[in-house]
């Protein structure tokens, strides 16, 4: 289970295998699991797959797209954690 939120770069990738590709999604179960933000930005190889495995993965088109996508993530689940912790103190 994921415990921090992650980043793949694959833009320098040439060559994504079945196996390769079902650690990605081995991934992003995990982080749906720990609600934990997971994203990939994918390079040729990896945009082949998602365009025949479409909505499979989060991607962005760029590292720093990718981290802007992990810093709203962050927020709103802070946000979700901060409502939950002000109910319960109810």
């Amino acid at each position: 289970v994921l415990h921090v939120p992650i980043i793949v770069d694959m833009t320098a990738s040439n060559f994504v295998s079945t196996a390769g590709f079902r650690a990605l999604l081995t991934f992003r179960e995990d982080s749906a699991q720990s609600g934990m933000p997971f994203v990939v930005v994918p390079g040729a190889a990896l945009k082949a797959l998602c365009r025949v495995f479409p909505g499979q993965l989060v991607t962005e088109p760029s590292t720093s797209s990718a981290l802007q996508y992990l810093a709203e993530a962050n927020r709103a689940r802070r946000q979700v954690l901060l409502r939950r912790l002000s109910t319960t103190a109810r």
